[in-house]
């Protein structure tokens, strides 16, 4: 089910194209979600026991945390390891942006991967922009494969 005459066809919303006064980013007029009510969720059962606390949460909730950007020559992976290992014992995470107009780099699978081999926990992003459905999924796939840091 989808709300009434939502021009994107969403089930469960609003989006995030809301305007301050309640107007669609898509068609004139209001978001048909804020006067709707809400759709409750149909799907499976919840979890029976919940998923262990990511390393990163919570050392989060003993003490302040200290995560910092990775800074590398793009495409090179010998300055990504030379940073890394700069950092190494120093940060709890490093953070790994994917701004895909900033400049030419690794895909974020493979820098968690080299990162990771080095004892850092690294967070990584992912943009959608420029990339479809099965790009992302991907992406998300080769990182997920590898033990995260939180």
């Amino acid at each position: 089910m989808t709300a009434p005459a939502c021009p994107k066809t969403m089930t469960h919303g609003p989006c995030g194209g809301v305007g301050a006064d309640g107007g669609c980013e898509v068609a004139p007029g209001r978001c048909t979600f804020l006067d709707s009510p809400t759709v409750r969720w149909a799907g499976g059962e919840a979890p029976k026991s919940p998923a262990p606390e990511p390393p990163l949460l919570a050392l989060m909730r003993q003490r302040p945390v200290v995560i910092a950007d990775l800074p590398a020559a793009p495409l090179s992976r010998e300055s990504l390891e030379r940073s890394v290992d700069a950092l190494a014992g120093t940060v709890d995470a490093v953070l790994l942006g994917d701004s895909g107009g900033a400049r030419v780099q690794f895909p974020p699978s493979h820098r968690v991967s080299l990162v990771q081999a080095r004892g850092v926990p690294a967070w990584a992003g992912l943009t959608c922009r420029d990339r479809n459905r099965v790009a992302l999924e991907g992406r998300a796939g080769g990182a997920g494969g590898r033990r995260r840091g939180g």
